[in-house]
């Protein structure tokens, strides 16, 4: 039985990449939900809220896939954040992943946290897929 050939995928956590790309679906580097135009504006238009709620200081929850950098792909399970509020990230002298990894603080565990954009699947219950 012959395999058809995977693409390999280009940067899986680069926004424009994302943008461009129509092979996530099929990655083998990263396993993503459905990707389209739709989804990343509803991925941008839940941050735009998650700041508008940090900044009044009202927790929101939202669930994403972690990620892991050692085994470069997207894991299999989900995590949900309860209540969250989101806090400073790093700027781009600081990682040259700045514009895709979200810092949060899981105010029910009191502890900071961090998860790639591209891979946030809900946003107070409502799902961003």
């Amino acid at each position: 039985m012959t395999r058809s050939p995977q693409p390999v995928c280009c940067n899986p956590l680069s926004i424009e990449a994302l943008k461009s790309c129509h092979n996530h679906l099929m990655c083998r580097n990263v396993i993503l939900y459905k990707t389209n135009k739709m989804s990343l504006t509803k991925v941008y238009t839940a941050l735009k809220r998650m700041r508008e709620l940090s900044d009044a200081n009202i927790p929101f929850s939202f669930s994403f896939q972690p990620y892991s950098e050692k085994r470069n792909q997207a894991g299999s399970t989900i995590k949900k954040v309860n209540k969250a509020l989101l806090r400073q990230g790093y700027t781009s002298k600081q990682s040259d992943k700045s514009e895709n990894l979200i810092a949060y603080y899981d105010v029910e565990k009191d502890k900071p946290g961090f998860c790639h954009l591209p891979l946030i699947l809900t946003f107070n219950d409502n799902d961003l897929r």
